[in-house]
Order: structure tokens, then sequence, then C-alpha cells
């Protein structure tokens, strides 16, 4: 099933008296399900991709559909509404509240949903048992490392159980065991609950996970690709 459908997008900026064109007409389906790597070099408009993906951001000519209903045309207060019923986001920058603890940092997007507090707490406790931070549960963010505080962004984006997670560079204040620790947990996450993931990324950790490879080059898709090994992950998923 089609959640999310971008169509001839195209994003402008000024950057001072330049015209920035980091989208020329992208095309892009995702499918329930998938976890999707956009890969491309620097400036080629994965993160603008993102942020118009996530309606963060709105496109200069275009259109992007969520659950087959067009966004374009939201008011600021019904974007955030979608936001907050379908996605969840993993930023590089992490956007952790300094003066909350690891747990409320990670239990914050659950206060806007009907849940009762005991489920609530739950839901945090198995987050971060999934990162493997369940040591750091009473730590604020200065109390962290790069690393851990990664980990604490990635599971406050699982604690909600969104229909898609769009995650920029989820992995790059990571070392190897815990980037496999954080991948482990969201392909639990995409096997259990059919939990869709679009990230962006230049690690091949990450490309190991997914199911589809789509390359960007100067704003546009030429072409989509997938590595042998992303093939063979994909035919033993459909296997099970």
């Amino acid at each position: 099933m089609k959640i999310l459908r971008a169509e001839k997008l195209r994003k402008e900026y000024l950057l001072g008296k330049c015209r920035v064109r980091a989208l020329r007409g992208l095309d892009l389906d995702i499918h329930s399900g998938e976890m999707v790597c956009v890969m491309g070099a620097s400036g080629s408009g994965k993160t603008t991709l993102l942020n118009l993906l996530g309606l963060l951001d709105t496109p200069t000519s275009g259109a992007v559909w969520l659950q087959n209903r067009p966004t374009q045309n939201l008011s600021y207060r019904e974007a955030a509404r979608l936001r907050s019923r379908f996605l969840a986001f993993i930023f590089q920058s992490f956007n952790l509240f300094p003066v909350l603890s690891a747990f409320e940092n990670v239990e914050y997007p659950l206060l806007f949903h009907p849940l009762p507090s005991r489920e609530r707490r739950e839901r945090v406790w198995r987050a971060l048992e999934a990162v493997g931070l369940l040591d750091a549960a009473s730590q604020r963010p200065d109390e962290l490392s790069g690393g851990q505080r990664q980990r604490v962004a990635i599971a406050r984006a699982l604690v909600t159980r969104p229909l898609l997670i769009l995650a920029d560079e989820p992995t790059a204040n990571l070392d190897a065991e815990s980037a496999e620790t954080v991948m482990a947990a969201m392909r639990r996450l995409n096997l259990e609950h059919r939990t869709t993931f679009i990230f962006s990324t230049h690690d091949p950790r990450v490309v190991h996970h997914a199911t589809r490879v789509v390359e960007i080059s100067d704003g546009v898709i030429p072409y989509e690709g997938a590595a042998a090994t992303v093939r063979n992950i994909l035919e033993k998923r459909l296997s099970k």
C-alpha cells in the first residue's frame, strides 16, 4: 500500500542574490513497510527532500500526498496534527530538551497521546531498552556522549510507534556496536509493526538494513539502485 507520494517536487532558496535549486521536479513513492535509503553527495537534496516529505517545509511547486491526502494546502496546525499522528523524526542535531532526563525526553511525545500513565512509562522503558540506554534513563543530555544522545533521539522516535519515521543520518554519531544496536531496533519495529522508514545516509551499515536504495543527484532521482545485499535482505524478509 502506498502511504507517501511526492510529485514533481521543486524547492528553491535564495542564498544572498543566488537562487539555489535544491529539488528539480522529483518524484518518489513510498509503500507501507519499506525501509528506504536516500543516498547522494552533500548538496544533492537529501535533507531538503526529508523536510518536505515530513511536512516540515513546503515545496516551491509540486505536491506531497500522505495517506492519499494532499498536504500542500494544509495550515500550520493541520500539518502539525498530521505529523503528530503519523510521523516521527530523527535529526542529526538530536533536538533534545536539555533540562529533561533521557527518560523524560523519550516520554515527551507520548504526552500528546491519550495513553494511561502506566502504558506510557512501559513504552518509554521498552524504547530505552531497545537502544541500550536503560542505565542512562535519569541522565540529562549534557551528561551523555554524542552517541548516547543520538540513541535517546532514536528512542524518542520509536516510542510513539508512528506510521513513518524519517531519519537524517541516524548513525552519524555512533560507533559500530551502537549503530548495529539501533538499526536492529528499527528493523524489529519495521517487522513487528510495519513501521516505514526513510533514511538519508552515507552509511553502508544503514544501507545493509534497507529494502530499497534511492539515489538522488542534483535534486532529482535519475534511477533507483539496490545492492545485491539489499536485495537479498528483502528476499529473506518476504520469504518469512
